[in-house]
């Protein structure tokens, strides 16, 4: 395997929160990594209670959250939902190549990719925070979910609660 300077995050970031924050900070530590490549998953869904955003808002959070944040390449792409882990697998390849090392803490992709053979280094939360949680105090407009977004994407957020009451 060659030297590898390309991490992968995937996520659906619905939204994107502190959490995904710390591992593209752990990310950036890592002086071997010169880009990182953020996959945005189940890019198809928007205004069910668990995919609140579209994937233009979600690039949106994503990028303003990150701006002068992480000084690496970023580079945000997207992947709808296939629901066939070998599908699914090919669509991440194809936008990634094969000489990545993803960064994940989903034990469900995990496995998909060490199958592959690629290299994963398993995320160990640091900060205790999902976004089922976070979307569950959107939902029941509890300002909680605030404490666990950048300022930036609070904004935004908002803007969303109140377009869609």
């Amino acid at each position: 395997m060659q030297n590898i300077t390309t991490a992968v995050v995937i996520g659906r970031f619905q939204p994107f929160h502190n959490g995904h924050f710390s591992i593209l900070k752990k990310i950036e530590k890592n002086q071997k990594i010169k880009k990182i490549i953020i996959i945005i998953g189940s890019s198809q869904f928007k205004n069910t209670p668990d995919n609140l955003y579209s994937l233009s808002t979600r690039k949106k959070i994503i990028k303003l959250s990150l701006a002068n944040q992480i000084k690496k390449k970023i580079i945000i792409k997207s992947c709808p939902d296939v629901f066939n882990d070998k599908l699914w697998l090919r669509k991440i390849l194809k936008i990634t190549g094969r000489n990545v090392v993803v960064y994940t803490g989903n034990p469900k992709v995990k496995n998909i990719f060490i199958k592959n053979k690629t290299k994963v280094i398993d995320i160990k939360k640091k900060i205790k925070i999902s976004g089922t949680s976070l979307r569950k105090f959107i939902n029941n407009k509890k300002n909680i979910w605030q404490r666990y977004v950048s300022k930036k994407a609070i904004n935004i957020i908002n803007h969303e609660i109140n377009r869609t009451n």
